[in-house]
Order: structure tokens, then C-alpha cells, then sequence
């Protein structure tokens, strides 16, 4: 695990990072299936962490993929604006 996630946390056991990860891709995975089916997402209690769970799992990965991501997206900024 520690060659495909370089930079997950020192001393973090395979079992954890697996069950961290799994949880995480679950939340991601239904996010993305609610918005790719054209559910509604806004006032959903789980949108707010949606995103640091992406780019966590992307910076366990990749820490310059992680910066990329962030200098180039509009989530953040998107989701302090109010809902109409």
C-alpha cells in the first residue's frame, strides 16, 4: 500500500488505509453518482466534505496532482455562495 500511496500517514497500518480509503470512495462514489443521475446535491449534509475527501485521497497519492487540483478548481469558493 505505502508504494501506491506514498504519502499517506507514517505509521498508519494497511488496514486503516484501507478502511479510511474504502469509506471515503463510498462517500465520493455516491456523490458522484447522485450528480451524474442530475439529483439534486445543494442542502445535502454530506457536500461539504466531499471535496477534502477527494483531496486527500488524491494527495495520498500524489501531493503535486493535490496542488494542481486545488490551483485549478472553484469548489471552495462555490460552496460559500448561498443557495438560491
Amino acid at each position: 500500500m505505502s508504494v501506491k500511496f506514498p504519502n499517506a500517514p507514517a505509521g498508519m497500518t494497511v488496514a486503516s488505509m484501507r478502511t479510511e480509503l474504502k469509506t471515503a470512495c463510498y462517500t465520493i462514489r455516491k456523490f458522484r453518482n447522485r450528480c451524474g443521475h442530475h439529483e439534486p446535491i445543494f442542502n445535502n449534509p454530506t457536500l461539504l466534505e466531499v471535496y477534502p475527501l477527494i483531496a486527500k485521497s488524491i494527495e495520498w497519492r500524489c501531493e503535486a496532482t493535490r496542488q494542481w487540483m486545488d490551483d485549478n478548481q472553484s469548489v471552495t469558493k462555490l460552496l460559500t455562495r448561498p443557495v438560491i
